[in-house]
């Protein structure tokens, strides 16, 4: 029987799944992070499901010579070690599209409580305050989007976007990357010269540390507004 042990909340419905293609999962959400290296050491698993509680080095790996995959029950990827992963012949797998459109939604709303103050509103509204005109939103459908990143996340934004009447523009760093129709690839530095909004989809890594940063930022010739769904260390 294949093992996983499974050290991160996970959805009710993911022992079922994991049974019905062969894997008993071991399901302690509890564990300590100290403690997964003496968990990995008793049992032969032959996998490792994670979210975010800790890091995957090598060191760990060491406690698990039976393993054979790590999964992250996510799209980032930024707390594995995959050069140690690689070195061990450990399979990394993880869910790169699946919370696409919960991304994508959840972006659209953030946007559109930043255009219409909604946070604010809201809260003076419970104060029984009304202040209608510092409160008056803009209209999205006039704006020009730029997506930083336009991968699984990015995407999902735009197919949204596009409801609205917004021009969307779309930059990523890697040249094969190619338009679905939904946004109109382009330089970063015309991203930059054009966008009133900016929307990040990149993923953490160490070439992305605080991307966004004052210089980043200067580059922009005009008042933006800002959402970012990707991790918050690429904010400086």
């Amino acid at each position: 029987m294949n093992r996983c042990l499974i050290i991160d909340e996970m959805h009710a419905s993911l022992l079922p799944m994991l049974r019905s293609i062969g894997v008993e999962g071991d399901y302690q959400p509890k564990l300590a992070a100290a403690d997964v290296p003496a968990a990995l050491a008793a049992r032969p698993y032959q996998g490792l499901m994670v979210r975010s509680k800790m890091r995957i080095t090598a060191a760990l790996l060491a406690h698990g010579p039976q393993l054979r995959y790590v999964a992250r029950a996510g799209a980032g990827v930024d707390n594995i070690d995959e050069d140690a992963l690689a070195a061990a012949g450990v399979t990394l797998v993880n869910a790169p599209e699946g919370n696409r459109d919960a991304v994508g939604e959840f972006a659209t709303g953030q946007l559109l409580a930043l255009l219409r103050h909604t946070v604010t509103a809201d809260a003076e509204v419970r104060r029984a305050e009304w202040h209608r005109e510092a409160n008056r939103g803009e209209e999205l459908g006039t704006k020009t989007v730029g997506l930083l990143g336009y991968g699984h996340m990015g995407r999902a934004f735009a197919r949204r976007l596009r409801g609205f009447g917004c021009t969307v523009l779309a930059h990523d760093h890697d040249p094969a990357v190619l338009s679905d129709g939904h946004a109109e690839l382009v330089p970063l530095a015309e991203l930059q010269a054009r966008a009133e909004v900016l929307s990040i989809h990149i993923p953490y890594s160490e070439a992305n540390h605080e991307f966004i940063n004052e210089a980043f930022l200067a580059a922009f010739p005009h008042h933006i507004w800002l959402v970012n769904t990707a991790r918050g260390e690429v904010l400086d």
